[in-house]
């Protein structure tokens, strides 16, 4: 029967496939993931591509697996620009990136050299990906307060996995005629689960993190715009900056570039060229610095109060990004603060 002649490979492939098809119900209705449903889409027809060519119920068919060596890529890409760039489905569909995954299919009697070529193409895909990554956290950093809890940085550290995988993968398949059988087996078994893992870690997290930062693209546009005034800059930060003491608008948890441009009339972009340039920090490290040193003045005057309670008085809204925030100014920890404060 079939079914004895399983594989532990073969296993993984139809769970991979299963769990797929769960995913995809599960984010269907949201239209901001619809990338990552073409990406999973693709991937559980490749399992099932592989399960069927290794049971060789396909033997007698034209082979197509290689060929999604140069679909990954730009699949991948796409999805990231959806995550950092807000872009819908129907917008920048840039179809022409998957023209040598199509054209791959007439030449995969050359299984290596599509599949050497497609290693290239994801590669270079993963690093466009994380060009695009290290932006969209610069564009958080320059016009959000609340820039830690919108980063994605597990996404960054996924696509440097997936870069290395990549390239073992590439290494057991120019390897594999000289490998053992039970090598080669134990090998590609652990490639494919390390693919697996990676998939669902994928979904987990994307559906984990709601909150995104949506402005990157009118952040491109506006940088393309500025002209430093070095002087003007540090006139208008000037009166900036007293205005976010006076009125304590830092306090405000989720205070944003927006909201500053509002109450002071000035436009998104003059206000961020006055920041950057008036006092070389960006926006989330200038609004998290009047946080800081508020409460530093509250702990010199009461060491005994409760610290948590004193940095969301003065605007930070999780522990972590206040411990982060205040070592990254301070090069200690707040305990560490404390504790050189009462010796």
């Amino acid at each position: 029967m079939l079914s004895l002649s399983l594989s532990p490979v073969n296993v993984l492939q139809m769970i991979f496939c299963i769990q797929s098809l769960f995913a995809i119900v599960i984010l269907f209705p949201m239209q901001n993931n619809r990338r990552l449903i073409y990406l999973l889409i693709a991937s559980a027809v490749l399992m099932l591509f592989n399960f069927l060519e290794e049971l060789q119920i396909t033997s007698g068919i034209y082979l197509i697996t290689p060929s999604f060596s140069l679909l990954f890529g730009p699949l991948f890409y796409f999805f990231v620009r959806q995550l950092t760039l807000n872009e819908l489905t129907a917008q920048s569909p840039l179809y022409y990136h998957f023209v040598p995954a199509l054209i791959s299919l007439l030449f995969t009697h050359y299984v290596q050299f599509v599949i050497a070529l497609g290693t290239v193409s994801q590669i270079a895909y993963f690093i466009l990906s994380l060009q695009l990554l290290n932006t969209y956290k610069k564009a958080c950093f320059d016009t959000r307060s609340d820039a830690f809890s919108l980063q994605l940085n597990w996404l960054s550290n996924m696509l440097i996995a997936m870069i290395m995988i990549t390239l073992v993968d590439l290494l057991r398949l120019n390897l594999q005629p000289a490998l053992d059988y039970t090598v080669a087996s134990y090998w590609y078994f652990i490639m494919q689960l390390g693919f697996y893992l990676l998939t669902s870690y994928l979904v987990v997290q994307t559906i984990w993190q709601p909150n995104r930062f949506t402005g990157l693209q009118h952040y491109l546009d506006r940088q393309q715009q500025i002209t430093s005034d070095k002087k003007n800059a540090e006139a208008i930060f000037a009166q900036l900056d007293k205005m976010i003491l006076v009125e304590k608008l830092y306090q405000q948890p989720r205070f944003s570039l927006q909201d500053l441009a509002q109450r002071s009339g000035l436009s998104s972009k003059d206000i961020s060229w006055a920041i950057n340039d008036g006092c070389h920090l960006n926006f989330c490290d200038y609004i998290n610095s009047h946080r800081i040193a508020e409460v530093k003045t509250n702990l010199v005057d009461n060491t005994d109060k409760n610290l948590l309670d004193i940095a969301f008085a003065a605007g930070f809204n999780s522990k972590s990004s206040f411990n982060k925030s205040f070592k990254k100014q301070n090069g200690i920890t707040p305990s560490q603060y404390i504790l050189s404060i009462k010796s």
